[in-house]
């Protein structure tokens, strides 16, 4: 295969990947989802993508692994829905409180 096809291939899993993050943040912030679910759900995507975990790491070096998840998909969550605050403050408040809950 041909490197051009390659980097295709990747680019198409990549924005596949991104689509089901967008996803899933939406349905976290919507409460379709509880934030353990979406946790579950999201890291082994984030696991598959290269240096993704690491980068997570850095971030949040005192969290563990599922809270890195939580705190990428809140703030994911945050970024789509950060120009509807009444939508967002609600959301976060709920959000927030799960994260305390989250081991």
């Amino acid at each position: 295969m041909q490197r051009g096809q390659e980097l295709k291939i990747l680019a198409g899993r990549l924005h596949k990947q991104s689509q089901a993050l967008d996803h899933l943040a939406v349905r976290l912030l919507l409460d379709e989802v509880t934030l353990p679910a979406a946790v579950e759900q999201a890291r082994p995507i984030l696991q598959r993508r290269p240096g993704c975990m690491t980068v997570l790491q850095t971030y949040y070096p005192q969290l563990t692994d599922r809270q890195r998840v939580a705190c990428f998909l809140i703030e994911r969550a945050k970024r789509l829905y950060e120009h509807d605050p009444s939508l967002w403050y609600t959301a976060a408040r709920r959000l927030e409180q799960a994260f305390e809950r989250l081991e």
